[in-house]
């Protein structure tokens, strides 16, 4: 006898509206601006009501593992992380030293892979402080949530899970208490339609500037 699905009951909330940034400007956001937005991804209106939260596999019907807005704010974090590549590959400044684009991105991300550690261990919490981190899961304070550089290398750095995992244990206890990528959190401080970062607050400039 086959398994009856689950009722499905569609999500009647709507989601806020969402005001983008006025100016219209398509340059990069400085780095002291206080005008943050909400720290949360809002996904597109009713998006997670247009799939049903129960799929059948193998005569069983199973519960969903990502929904639509999850992707969504994936994509949004992908395109953003898509852009940063191509405006560092193609800037041109003034510096002694000629680069190609190659070079230029790579001398980029030796930087970037710095910028996360200093984060990791120094903001977050690295090896020797595990008594005074404790065992309780930890969410990202606003003023924690780190550069979109950094953010590229730590979901770089997820994509091998067994090394991550490894790493936590031995050396980075603050991520470990952190778990799953805080997708919603992070997408939620980027523009959906220029795929910038949202200016961060001043608080949250000079804390990742005191501590990195």
């Amino acid at each position: 006898m086959a398994a009856v699905p689950p009722s499905y009951t569609p999500n009647t909330s709507q989601a806020p509206a969402y005001a983008a940034p006025s100016g219209g400007s398509d340059a990069l956001p400085g780095y002291n601006d206080s005008n943050t937005p909400s720290s949360t991804f809002v996904p597109s209106q009713g998006i997670d009501e247009k799939l049903p939260n129960h799929f059948k596999v193998n005569n069983q019907y199973v519960k969903a593992q990502v929904t639509p807005s999850e992707l969504q704010a994936h994509l949004v974090l992908l395109g953003a992380f898509r852009r940063l590549r191509e405006e560092v590959r193609t800037f041109k400044g003034s510096s002694d030293v000629p680069m190609t684009p190659d070079e230029r991105w790579a001398v980029f991300l030796q930087r970037a892979v710095y910028r996360f550690e200093q984060w990791a261990v120094r903001m977050i919490g690295g090896e020797g402080q595990e008594e005074v981190l404790g065992d309780a899961p930890k969410v990202l304070a606003p003023n924690e949530v780190p550069p979109l550089d950094v953010t590229m290398v730590w979901h770089t750095y997820m994509l091998n899970p067994r090394t991550y995992y490894e790493d936590c244990l031995r050396k980075l206890p603050g991520l470990l208490r952190i778990g799953s990528f805080p997708l919603m959190q992070l997408a939620g401080s980027m523009d959906h339609e220029t795929l910038l970062p949202h200016p961060p607050s001043e608080g949250r400039v000079s804390a990742f500037s005191t501590f990195t």
